[in-house]
């Protein structure tokens, strides 16, 4: 099954369907008789998609209930840095420094236990997948990038969260579309994010992604950038049709 994800601190994920045209989804919508007026945006959301929110902060999580969750370096960087979290940032130094015996090593291994211990914590607020990233610049060695995604899930297992709550996020670069491919023939699901372009989410399809994530937001501000346009309107926006042409594309090509 393929799903999206759209790069915002609240996105949507749509499972693409058999058929190549939007029908189902509009009458979906219309069935679904949203009242404007009583509903909050996010409400209003709820009824017509998964919702997914981006964020390390329990709180919010709590607060927005969404379906799924994803993190990122810098958002668990944003969150170890409150006052709340502080006890697990202490159980991830200790851990680092009984399991590595470098400085350098103790580092790496202690940010990876932590993103695990906020990602564990989010399993027991969200029904769904957490998404937790493979370090970025393993994004152009795809068998380190396996190899990092099996230690994040070892340690998933050690805190008793099993593999079929994780999404392992890895660059959609052609070394991490290959390690998707690896890991999702071995039963890991893959969210593949830094989605630019039609022609990476094909390949993730082909190999079997679990989730795509376009990112909306950096094409429109790559293209306000080149072409000196301050502002598009929303059917012209450049990443909103990027993504439109992605979902078409699963819609045709019966990815599931």
């Amino acid at each position: 099954m393929i799903g999206f994800v759209v790069g915002s601190s609240f996105a949507s994920r749509h499972v693409a369907g058999a058929r190549c045209d939007l029908r189902s989804r509009r009458q979906a919508q219309a069935e679904a008789a949203v009242d404007t007026e009583k509903a909050t945006q996010l409400e209003n959301l709820q009824k017509l998609t998964v919702v997914v929110e981006d964020t390390g902060d329990f709180d919010t999580i709590r607060k927005h209930r969404p379906v799924d969750a994803t993190t990122n370096p810098s958002l668990i960087y944003a969150a170890a840095s409150m006052e709340q979290y502080r006890a697990l940032v202490a159980t991830a130094i200790n851990y680092a420094q009984k399991s590595a015996d470098t400085k350098e090593s103790q580092l790496v291994v202690a940010r990876d236990k932590l993103s695990t211990l906020f990602g564990a914590e989010i399993t027991k607020i969200v029904p769904g997948y957490v998404s937790t990233e493979v370090d970025a610049r393993l994004s152009f060695d795809t068998e380190a990038s396996v190899e990092k995604a099996y230690e994040l899930l070892r340690m998933y297992e050690e805190v008793g969260v099993g593999k079929d709550r994780i999404l392992i996020k890895l660059a959609s670069t052609w070394e991490g579309l290959k390690a998707c491919e690896i890991l999702e023939k071995d039963g890991v699901s893959c969210n593949m994010t830094l989605i630019f372009s039609l022609a990476q989410a094909a390949v993730a399809a082909e190999v079997g992604a679990t989730l795509v994530s376009p990112f909306v937001g950096r094409i429109l501000d790559w293209n306000k950038k080149e072409y000196g346009v301050e502002s598009y309107a929303p059917e012209e926006d450049p990443g909103v049709i990027s993504v439109k042409n992605i979902f078409n594309y699963y819609k045709c090509h019966d990815y599931k």
